[in-house]
């Protein structure tokens, strides 16, 4: 893909091999861009891994671990990468949490952790790279709010006021930082093949009463497509907006659904 060649790129969330930031890693890497990866500090080993990958690629490579509940923690990830690289282009912000239970079963403590990774450490990493973003001309930002950020369902209350407000957000800060040449977009990936995803099936199996292998195809007919995503599919998308190639799109919340009804 043009636009991304020798681009330096951070992308969280990315230690879970069937993750969203692991695919777009490789892939960004794949494009030629260098890639610094964070997550938690359990995830180290995975994240070196995959820095071993994109090294092997010919690509510059930094892991990181990074609690992104931690403000201090975000302001030293961005420090190593500026330390390492010089500038930072663009940021896919990846890391985030979801659980499932109906409203009045969800303890308010489960919202505010939500609101800490989904939303609050998203802006903690906006702030952190837009200055240098603008010491060097302007980059671009992708959030991952998910399809739950654009509409609503039953047993996500405390996760889908989480991602309704990232995609305010990005939409507000995408209106501040135009004229600064940074452009902030979202991914809101619909039912995608991942360990968070895989939390789904046996979710509703368990409330249906039907087996995780059923629920798991039911969600797939779901889609117009009539199957999960992969995580490489996702990838390919977040690597188009943080290239040039999509110079003239900031504020968009582009769904990544196979034609869920309700992205449609």
């Amino acid at each position: 893909m043009r636009g991304l060649q020798d681009k330096i790129i951070m992308v969280t969330g990315a230690g879970s091999p069937r993750g969203m930031g692991y695919a777009a890693a490789l892939k960004l890497a794949e494009y030629g861009a260098h890639v610094a990866v964070s997550d938690l500090e359990h995830a180290k080993t995975r994240l070196v891994e995959l820095a071993d990958r994109i090294a092997a690629m010919g690509r510059r490579a930094l892991a990181i671990s990074c609690d992104v509940t931690d403000d201090a923690a975000i302001h030293a990830c961005t420090g190593r990468v500026m330390d390492e690289f010089g500038r930072i282009d663009g940021l896919f912000n990846n890391a985030g949490y979801g659980s499932m239970s109906l409203f009045m079963q969800t303890d308010l403590d489960e919202f505010d952790r939500m609101f800490a990774i989904n939303t609050r450490s998203i802006a903690a990493f906006m702030q952190a790279v837009i200055p240098h973003m603008k010491a060097t001309g302007g980059g671009a930002i992708v959030n991952n709010a998910s399809l739950g950020g654009i509409y609503a369902s039953a047993h996500y209350s405390a996760y889908e006021t989480s991602k309704f407000a990232l995609v305010g957000l990005s939409k507000s800060v995408a209106l501040e930082v135009g004229a600064d040449n940074i452009r902030v977009n979202l991914v809101c990936p619909g039912a995608i093949d991942t360990d968070m995803g895989a939390k789904m099936p046996a979710y509703y199996a368990q409330l249906t009463g039907v087996s995780e292998e059923q629920s798991y195809q039911a969600i797939a007919k779901d889609a117009a497509l009539g199957r999960w995503g992969r995580p490489e599919e996702v990838a390919e998308v977040v690597a188009f907006l943080l290239s040039d190639l999509s110079s003239y799109m900031t504020g968009a919340a582009v769904p990544i659904s196979g034609g869920s009804p309700q992205s449609l």
